[in-house]
Formats: structure tokens, C-alpha cells, sequence
């Protein structure tokens, strides 16, 4: 079901109620999952965007996610939560075994860690 172009699931996001886009989550076809706003960005992005760290993580442990999207300012969600110093959730994502290396390396996300003397996280580069 689509508003406007926009999933019921990023509506959600954008108008700040996490508990309604947690349930669109469970229910949604994989399809919708990875549907892109306006702006180009998806539901895991835009979570991670509007502070929603419950919708993250479910977002980032399901299957159907695309948790290697890259956005137009060439950010991704790994970039993100280092930048939102979301340690417990860049764990997570990091033991992710989806995680393409090669963007991790990309987007300097060890680089930053290194600089922040965050070393409990980068054994997993």
C-alpha cells in the first residue's frame, strides 16, 4: 500500500511513531521493505535519520533489508550510527553478516572509530 509514493512503513518514520513502523515491519511484504522515499533514502535510513534505535535494530536483523544501501551523500547505515555514536547498534550491524566489506572500508567508518578510540569495535574489519 502506497501514500504518495511513500510506504505506510516510512509515513510512519517520518511522522516520528516508531511503535506503528515497528508493527509495519512484521507485516510488510519484503517488496515495501527497501521502498525509497522522495529524497532516495530507505525505512533503515530513515530510522537511523529520526533517532528511531528500536526500529533499527529490527530493521538491521531483518533478512529482506538492504543494510548496504548507499544514499546520494554516499552515507550508508554503518556510517550513520558511528556518526550517531550508536555503539550497541553498530555492533550489531557490524556482526551482520550481510555487511559488505568493501563499503565499510569505503565510507571510513574504521577510520572514525580509530579516531574516537572506539577499539572494541574495530575487530570486526
Amino acid at each position: 500500500v502506497n501514500v504518495e509514493n511513500n510506504s505506510l512503513l516510512i509515513l510512519s518514520i517520518i511522522n516520528g511513531m516508531e511503535n506503528l513502523a515497528l508493527a509495519y515491519v512484521e507485516k510488510m511484504e519484503p517488496s515495501l521493505l527497501n521502498q525509497l522515499n522522495f529524497y532516495g533514502d530507505n525505512a533503515l535510513i530513515l530510522a537511523i535519520s529520526n533517532q528511531m534505535w528500536k526500529l533499527t535494530e529490527k530493521l538491521i536483523n531483518h533478512k529482506q533489508v538492504d543494510i548496504n544501501f548507499i544514499t546520494k551523500n554516499n552515507d550508508n547505515a554503518l556510517l550513520l550510527l558511528v556518526n550517531s555514536r550508536q555503539w550497541p547498534l553498530v555492533e550489531i550491524l557490524l556482526k551482520n553478516p550481510l555487511v559488505n566489506k568493501h563499503h565499510r572500508n569505503r565510507l571510513n567508518a574504521y577510520e572514525i572509530l580509530t579516531d574516537w578510540n572506539i577499539h572494541f569495535l574495530l575487530h570486526y574489519f
